[in-house]
């Protein structure tokens, strides 16, 4: 159940963490510094093309799948104690 829980709520906050973006529209902030207003989320490939930067879409897999397992062996381990 608390697995499940965290997934939701991964999947729920993944639109703000999404690391792939598009700036739409900028600010000049008060300092003269340019910074993002408005950000669109895109797919790896898009943002490679935008961009021209590498998107490491390979590495956000592996990292998010071991940021999962890691979360499912606390859990046991917490469960385990707990008993």
């Amino acid at each position: 159940m608390t697995i499940a829980l965290l997934s939701g709520f991964m999947i729920g906050s993944l639109n703000k963490v999404w690391p792939w973006k598009k700036v739409v529209e900028t600010f000049t902030d008060r300092h003269g510094e340019i910074k993002p207003l408005v950000e669109a989320n895109v797919f790896p490939g898009t943002y490679e093309q935008i961009t021209g930067n590498q998107a490491f879409l390979l590495w956000a897999i592996v990292l998010a799948i071991f940021g999962f397992a890691l979360i499912f062996i606390i859990e046991n381990i917490a469960n385990k104690l707990k008993k």
